[in-house]
């Protein structure tokens, strides 16, 4: 369906004029320089992996692209950080290194296979054999 400019305009409460001199108005140059800004750091974002946060993305910013320092308005990584989160940039974190093998390793092989353990039943021990291979001694 189309619908008329004036009849769009009066349903969002905005004149006709107001309207055109948006719509031909030429886009802010803060606007021009957050859209290369994102760019950049989106650039930067894939090259370390995803892993780097708004801090460190700015740091990198700085050294590679001239990006101004913090303390400046156009240099605050706080920007960084609204852009990178209203583009859906967050970084993963790093897993924690978890040893998966047993690195007490005994004298004697499989441990499994030579012990065997005493089980209390009643008023004698009874001696079993290797665990797991279901016989009593």
């Amino acid at each position: 369906m189309d619908y008329s400019i004036t009849k769009a305009c009066s349903a969002l409460s905005v004149t006709a004029s107001g309207f055109h001199a948006w719509k031909d108005r030429p886009e802010a140059q803060r606007s021009l320089d957050a859209q290369r800004l994102l760019f950049q750091i989106k650039t930067l974002f894939s090259r370390y992996q995803r892993r780097y946060r708004a801090p460190r993305i700015h740091r990198e910013l700085v050294e590679q692209y001239g990006y101004p320092e913090k303390g400046t308005s156009d240099g605050n990584w706080a920007r960084v950080k609204r852009l990178m989160r209203q583009a859906g940039l967050r970084a993963k974190a790093k897993r924690k290194f978890k040893a998966t093998t047993d690195s007490n390793h005994r004298e004697g092989g499989n441990a499994m296979r030579t012990r065997s353990r005493r089980i209390y039943s009643g008023s004698n021990f009874e001696q079993q054999g290797p665990i797991g291979f279901g016989y009593r001694i």
